[in-house]
């Protein structure tokens, strides 16, 4: 699946849901793929800004399409067992639009002349998609929880090298739940 292209969400969302079959289940979507912030960056099949388009249209598309398979899963399990996470990253505490996201950035980003703050903006808007999500099935209460966290904060075994790096990463890292 790439998730730059809308079209391939839906391809490979209906495969899988074909291999499922009606009696299948979905208990966790991670909405981690993504990119960073990469400078000159080709638009989407779908004429869509590139940071946006991966990491955010991408994964709200995919978690659209699955969302009946997740709420039927969620019905046969114990309330807040099933998940829907969002990756989201430092950059929404760092540089996060104050004012929220302009209208005029999803429609002309060529205004926007920082590769940091289309992914910082992309990041925040997936965020925001979480949260929508969270209120929406509150109010619904179908038992799925979507959160949002950033995942290159978390202190696991992944940062055990080189050996500088954890102790950096721990002044502003917090330990990871087990």
């Amino acid at each position: 699946m790439d998730l730059l292209d809308l079209a391939s969400v839906k391809r490979a969302t209906k495969d899988f849901l074909s291999r499922e079959g009606p009696c299948g289940r979905l208990d966790v979507l991670f909405d981690n793929a993504g990119t960073g912030a990469l400078k000159n960056a080709p638009s989407s099949p779908q004429g869509h800004e590139y940071h946006f388009s991966i990491n955010v249209l991408g994964g709200f598309l995919l978690t659209l399409l699955l969302a009946p398979i997740i709420s039927r899963t969620a019905c046969n399990l114990p309330p807040n067992s099933v998940r829907v996470v969002w990756s989201a990253s430092v950059m929404v505490d760092m540089m996060s639009p104050e004012s929220g996201i302009k209208p005029q950035f999803l429609q002309d980003t060529r205004t926007v002349h920082d590769v940091a703050e289309l992914y910082a903006t992309s990041k925040t808007a997936g965020w925001f998609l979480a949260s929508e999500f969270s209120r929406r099935q509150v109010s619904s209460n179908s038992g799925v929880v979507f959160v949002a966290g950033n995942p290159g904060n978390y202190v696991t075994n992944c940062v055990s090298t080189p050996a500088c790096f954890p102790y950096i990463l721990q002044l502003s890292a917090e330990p990871s739940l087990n």
